[in-house]
């Protein structure tokens, strides 16, 4: 997973890239732009030091860019999973609504059926193996 393209930019914010090495933000409402050339960490490990004047250790870096990351998976798995919960639960409600519907158009096809056979003097009744027959009124 790349981290970098999971973080989003602030509101307001654009990013172009200019190349494989330049990147452009822009925001438009406050017609502000800012340029940034991008180094691999090797190399920016080396601007960081030049400009700040002090070490940066690879190890703490590295710390830093795992607990970001496990961060962003811990969200990324709650929210996930509280979507998923929501789902079924929201699927749930629809099948039962479902399932009530289908029982009273049933009944109302029922009820409509056994009326126009009770008109010609027929009803509704099963045969031995449970299917519905028609039979007439003796």
């Amino acid at each position: 997973m790349n981290i970098v393209s999971e973080i989003r930019m602030p509101a307001d914010w654009y990013s172009v890239k200019i190349n494989k090495r330049c990147t452009l933000y822009l925001n438009v409402k406050q017609k502000v732009a800012s340029l940034s050339p991008v180094f691999p960490l090797h190399q920016s490990k080396m601007m960081l030091e030049t400009i700040l004047g002090q070490s940066i250790s690879f190890g703490d870096l590295d710390k830093q860019i795992k607990k970001l990351e496990q961060d962003l998976m811990m969200q990324s798995n709650h929210f996930s999973a509280k979507n998923y919960q929501l789902i079924d639960e929201n699927a749930l409600q629809s099948v039962k609504k479902f399932e009530l519907q289908l029982q009273q158009e049933h009944s109302k096809f029922e009820e409509e059926i056994r009326a126009c056979l009770d008109q010609h003097n027929l009803k509704l009744g099963e045969d031995r193996e449970g299917y519905d027959v028609v039979r007439g009124n003796q």
